[in-house]
């Protein structure tokens, strides 16, 4: 019996370091449910956005568990998911939702840790007392071990646990020696994704610049067919000058033409007033010339009663009675003569002038090209120090150096699995010859103190296999215990200092300019260390370099938002035309661009001109004339 808890222990003992790695490996899962993550060997720099670490059973981490010593990984990974001041606020509630991550932290972990620290306690303890009996050749004493059958299986079992021991170390063996080519390989690939990211980074840096360039190119072809359209606008607006003066010239010549008419109305009032005393003067002097005939001395004198003087022969001929009544066109004459058409003229005239000695002056300049000098130096002097910082990066990795550090890493990657490895195979190669040997060499007869010296030697074996796996045991213990309190080897020694600013506040002045120079574009926002901390938190490289901080959340958008910005309308100067022009479609001089002149209508300028009242004056002027005529070749305007 005491033998069969021996090899339980034993067993027991090389689960037990299984049991610890594996559990302090356990996370929670995206489901809620308690997962194992597959064997990291090394910190690996990931530039790949669609990573996922990938998920192995329980029973798959049994053959590479108690290797996973310099895999990033503790309790405190498991910890932080608790959120602390929802725990506060219900404690019931959120144990009852976030279980799984307590189990984990706080049952699974401890209870796998504590149970591995006792039997690595226990199987030193247990073994010491084996070996001196052992080597006392006191096993057993004087006591006669019962030879009986039903015996037997006892030590059938014990020879098949120890069989089982040995398997599963050469299984360890075979895994420690895997293990070992893949933390070598896990070297170079890391120096080689390193290399490769940089120069990812470099090209996507590059693109960037390109981006800006192609701005520059597609704004010099806008500004190229800004002034296109600008050079037609003059042209349309030459157009528009000329109709307007032509417009101009109607409404003075309109304007005009009221004005006469409304002088020869004055005159046919004139003349009916004048026609009117006329036949008031013929009527007294009619009354008085009658009056002195029949007077007295006229009768009583015969050269006045012989003048022969007849005024019917100077009666007025002409009947006004017949003249149209000018008064109605008067009224809506003053109406289109208030409107002071030749003043607005003047005054769209008086406006336009400035435009009008623009275009008719060629003293419109435009430019021909969008300046790009100033631009491409900013640019190109940028651009010059991130691809001078990238080649630096890539040489320093590329450095021999570098090489003979990632070679004996390599080395001692190897050399220490090996040892590893040959420990393990040691202690499996004891284990079975040890049982082989006790197996032949014994006798059932032969009590412990009287074995053969083949038995002997097996029973040593074992002894000895048990000696270099309790060492092998007890050092693992160790490391267990050190990788559950403060965290694993590696990310202790190597990936925390690479995440660790100060680690790189050498190189963070070539990358990222303390002062920037004025007028160059400077990333002072792109932290190096940052990126690198992804070994610690297994976050993809683009995010750990925070791009989106710097250049915004898509520089496609930012781009976009740029040429946008690019406003060519300050190349016209924004003369209001809205009091004096009558265009529902034009505002201001800057619109001009935007209108198609050849659609313009521009009766629109002339529609009250068109629209206003016509006055028939033909038969007034008609007897004007003829009134005027008569009077004139009567001798009776000059006698009277």
């Amino acid at each position: 019996m005491g033998r069969l808890l021996l090899s339980w222990l034993l067993f027991g003992a090389f689960l037990k370091c299984v049991l610890t790695q594996t559990a302090a490996r356990v996370e929670k899962g995206a489901d809620g449910k308690l997962v194992f993550t597959d064997f990291e060997p090394f910190c690996e720099y990931r530039a790949q956005d669609d990573f996922e670490p990938t998920r192995s059973a329980f029973f798959g981490n049994i053959a590479t568990g108690f290797i996973r010593l310099v895999a990033p990984g503790r309790l405190a990974t498991v910890i932080q998911d608790i959120d602390i001041e929802a725990f506060q606020e219900n404690a019931g509630v959120y144990l009852i939702e976030n279980y799984s991550t307590f189990v984990t932290a706080f049952v699974a972990i401890p209870v796998f840790f504590i149970l591995g620290l006792i039997l690595a306690l226990l199987v030193p303890c247990i073994g010491a007392i084996f070996c001196c009996c052992r080597c006392c050749d006191n096993c057993g004493g004087e006591m006669l071990q019962n030879k009986e059958d039903n015996n037997l299986w006892k030590r059938w079992g014990l020879v098949s646990f120890l069989l089982c021991t040995a398997l599963l170390l050469g299984i360890g063996c075979a895994s420690v020696f895997l293990g070992g080519r893949t933390f070598t390989g896990s070297v170079e690939t890391a120096i080689n994704t390193i290399d490769t990211t940089n120069q990812d980074l470099k090209c996507y840096t590059n693109s960037i610049f390109k981006e800006f360039e192609y701005l520059v190119e597609t704004a010099n072809e806008t500004v190229l067919l800004a002034v296109e359209e600008i050079q037609t606008t003059s042209e349309d607006v030459m157009m528009l000058l000329d109709d307007i003066d032509t417009v101009f010239k109607r409404v003075v010549s309109l304007d005009q033409s009221a004005q006469s008419i409304s002088d020869s109305l004055a005159l046919v009032n004139d003349v009916k007033s004048s026609e009117m005393d006329l036949r008031d003067a013929l009527a007294v002097f009619t009354t008085n010339y009658n009056a002195t005939l029949m007077s007295e001395a006229c009768q009583n004198d015969t050269a006045c009663k012989m003048a022969g003087f007849n005024p019917d022969d100077y009666k007025v001929n002409t009947d006004f009675q017949n003249v149209a009544d000018v008064s109605q066109q008067q009224d809506p004459l003053n109406e289109f003569l208030a409107q002071n058409l030749s003043g607005k003229a003047n005054k769209l005239l008086s406006d336009l002038e400035p435009i009008l000695n623009v275009f008719q002056a060629g003293s419109f300049e435009l430019p021909q090209s969008f300046d790009t000098n100033q631009f491409n130096t900013l640019t190109q002097h940028s651009l010059s120090q991130v691809d001078t910082l990238f080649d630096d990066i890539s040489k320093a990795i590329n450095d021999p150096d570098v090489d003979n550090v990632a070679s004996q890493v390599t080395q001692y990657g190897f050399a220490g699995s090996a040892v590893l490895a040959s420990l393990i195979g040691v202690i499996s190669a004891l284990y079975i010859l040890g049982i082989i040997f006790g197996e032949i060499g014994r006798k059932r007869d032969d009590e412990p103190t009287e074995r053969e010296c083949l038995a002997k030697c097996g029973g040593c074996m074992l002894v000895l296999g048990w000696v270099f796996s309790f060492l092998f045991y007890f050092i693992v213990a160790m490391l267990a215990a050190w990788y559950f309190l403060f965290g694993s080897l590696g990310e202790i020694f190597l990936c925390q200092p690479l995440g660790d600013p100060s680690t790189f506040d050498a190189l963070q002045p070539l990358l990222f300019q303390a002062d920037p120079t004025p007028g160059v574009p400077s990333f002072q926002n792109i932290s190096l260390s940052a990126a690198l901390r992804s070994c610690e938190n297994n976050e993809p490289l683009w995010e750990s370099l925070n791009l989106d901080d710097v250049f915004g959340s898509d520089i496609d958008t930012n781009i976009n938002d740029l040429r946008d910005a690019v406003d060519f309308s300050s190349l016209i100067d924004p003369i209001d035309l809205q009091d004096t022009l009558n265009f529902e479609e034009s505002t201001s001089l800057t619109e001009l661009s935007n209108i198609d002149f050849s659609a313009l209508d521009y009766a629109q300028l002339t529609t009250e001109l068109d629209e206003s009242p016509v006055v028939d004056l033909s038969a007034e002027v008609s007897a004007i004339n003829a009134l005027a005529d008569n009077v004139v070749s009567h001798e009776i305007v000059d006698n009277v």
